[in-house]
């Protein structure tokens, strides 16, 4: 498969949903993007998941918006400590932990 096919077909997939008329954005799954696909006006939307471990320390998580939350915690990316801020101040009695 070429390069340009391969890209077609990760657009294809990286689809979440077709632009409406009136919508501006069109919001992909940024594990299912290829760079050379990447259009003006492509959204990626991701969410953070904090969870508190039980040796008083913490980890964030990294995954796509249309995933659960389960899903973002056992097979997201982990996030590091200092792009983790938005939860410091509900884990501040926590170590965070590392990679």
């Amino acid at each position: 498969m070429d390069d340009d096919a391969l890209a077609e077909l990760l657009n294809a997939q990286a689809e979440v949903h077709a632009q409406v008329e009136g919508e501006r954005y069109t919001f992909r799954n940024h594990h299912h993007t290829a760079p050379p696909t990447v259009q003006p006006d492509d959204a990626f939307a991701i969410q953070l998941v904090a969870v508190a471990g039980y040796d008083r320390d913490w980890a964030c998580f990294m995954g796509p918006a249309e995933w659960s939350k389960e899903r973002v915690v056992t097979g997201g990316d982990k996030v590091p400590e200092e792009h983790a801020a938005a939860f410091k101040y509900l884990m501040q009695r926590r170590h965070y932990r590392g990679y």
